[in-house]
């Protein structure tokens, strides 16, 4: 585990430097030293336990590959606002993803980058005209990588009448193929070598990502808001701390304005949440004051609609999350910068003769806190000597773990003869000063998560919880309290296992 000055602390005991050989009257004072480094070893061993074992209460994360940040060894060092012009970067991840059918209607006009559909794709534009995939005439002019694949459908492609797709936009530097799972109909044309080919196995890589948005998407909404929403004279605004390394913001259903949006009070380079919950999720938006950059650390997150509605005459910036696999969602909109990641169905139309509504290929470059529960293992400091268990008769005995108060205590070793019946002896797990403990087994409440073990024996043991609660378990094993603490716990009881062997070397070594 690295330290604040970026060392690494090492989890084993170190030797200490040598020294002369004490004379005989220093015997007394070497038997007292000797004592105290073996403290100390042992302090030491469970101290970086007890660091190494916590768990942070909140981490963040940028969205996993291939769906967040820009993938590949060509990727722009900046990313500036929507325009026309050639190709000036590749990205290899994907913009757009469909966990379900994609359909495109009414002007809809072009998708920059990537796109992945894991069912059937149906493009039928309302009037005459090319839907580009991949390669577009105007957006942020970073395309998929040439010779790959600009598009994966998993199910049917189907193009109507009187329209076609266009891959690699007829730039033969720019070509990529296409690739889709069951049948293919319509007009599809491609630059260069680029070519089509029916290949269901094209798009596996990409079919954990609809349960991977719902993770995402629920981990982003756990979090506490940081800053309010309100309207303004028609205007909805997100007012923020002014501080906060990720800003989160709250909505209910739809923004309360009428259709301007405003963001206040946010640091640069802070990532900012936006979360519309509710069945039904209604994004409307005619202006809104944020440069292209921040649009990069700016998530639209819809964590359970059914029905999502994104709408209006200004260029969203920001990418989407909508995780419902159930639910569909309509864009229509003259355009989108960043990812569209849709776990059910995505319908991208804009209304007739308005020029064409435009999906733009922009990277989601912020963090993702999740708001998780922290279990923290902490150890003590104590010096503890063996218990010694004598019996006549055949016997099973189980070490008697005892955490000790922060006090360090020495534990006078002592003798427990068992009755001459055969007798298992359950482990006991106490939260007191160390005294001997009685063979049942028994638990009190503390902070965190304590996991009793239970013995051989067919009454209930299970686990004792944070809030003092019990609850029945099987025998034999470790009940799951809901914090994965096994291992660590584990890890805690052999470590302070070879502390006693230390201890029980140390005091040999004195005594030889």
């Amino acid at each position: 585990m690295a330290g604040s000055n970026g060392r690494t602390a090492s989890c084993g005991r170190s030797d200490g430097p040598a020294g002369r050989t004490p004379g005989a009257g220093t015997e007394r004072r070497r038997d007292v030293s000797t004592r105290r480094a073996y403290a100390v070893a042992v302090a030491a061993v469970l101290l970086v336990v007890a660091v190494c074992v916590g768990v942070s209460t909140a981490s963040g994360d940028p969205l996993p590959d291939p769906i967040g940040p820009c993938l590949g060894s060509d990727c722009p060092d900046t990313w500036g606002p929507p325009g026309p012009g050639s190709v000036i970067g590749h990205d290899a991840a994907v913009n757009v993803f469909v966990g379900h059918d994609f359909s495109v209607t009414g002007g809809a006009a072009e998708l920059e980058g990537r796109l992945v559909v894991l069912g059937d794709a149906d493009v039928d534009r309302s009037i005459a005209g090319g839907y580009n995939i991949g390669v577009v005439g105007a957006g942020s002019l970073v395309a998929p990588p040439v010779g790959e694949d600009h598009a994966i459908i998993g199910g049917s492609l189907t193009v109507g009448s009187g329209t076609h797709v266009e891959i690699g936009g007829g730039d033969p530097a720019e070509w990529g193929n296409l690739a889709y799972g069951t049948t293919l109909s319509g007009t599809v044309n491609l630059s260069g070598p680029g070519t089509t080919r029916q290949d269901p196995a094209a798009v596996e890589p990409y079919t954990g990502i609809p349960d991977a948005l719902g993770e995402i998407s629920r981990c982003a909404a756990s979090n506490p808001t940081t800053g309010t929403v309100s309207a303004e004279f028609g205007t909805t605004v997100f007012q923020g701390d002014g501080s906060s390394a990720v800003q989160v913001f709250t909505v209910d259903g739809s923004l309360p304005g009428d259709g301007g949006v405003d963001f206040r009070g946010i640091p640069d380079g802070a990532t900012v949440i936006v979360n519309i919950v509710g069945a039904t999720a209604d994004l409307g938006v005619n202006y809104l004051n944020l440069a292209a950059e921040d649009g990069l650390r700016l998530l639209w997150n819809v964590p359970d609609a059914t029905a999502t509605s994104i709408y209006g005459y200004a260029a969203l910036p920001g990418s989407i999350l909508v995780a419902n696999p159930a639910g569909t969602t309509r864009i229509a909109l003259p355009s989108t910068n960043g990812r569209v990641l849709i776990a059910g169905n995505l319908e991208h139309g804009y209304s007739e003769g308005s020029g064409g509504g435009e999906m733009h290929n922009y990277p989601f470059l912020g963090d993702i806190p999740c708001a998780t529960t922290s279990t923290t293992t902490t150890s003590t400091t104590t010096t503890v000597t063996p218990t010694t268990t004598t019996s006549p008769t055949p016997t099973t005995v189980t070490p008697t773990t005892t955490t000790t108060s922060p006090t360090p205590t020495t534990v006078t070793p002592t003798t427990t003869t068992t009755s001459p019946t055969p007798t298992t002896v359950t482990p006991t797990t106490t939260t007191v000063a160390p005294t001997t403990s009685s063979s049942t087994t028994s638990s009190t409440s503390t902070t965190g998560a304590v996991i009793v073990p239970t013995g051989g024996s067919s009454s209930g043991g299970g686990a004792t919880e944070a809030t003092g609660g019990s609850s029945g378990g099987s025998s034999g094993g470790l009940a799951f309290t809901g914090a994965r603490i096994g291992g660590p716990a584990l890890l805690v009881l052999l470590l302070v296992g070879g502390g006693l062997v230390l201890v029980r070397l140390g005091r040999g070594g004195l005594h030889s």
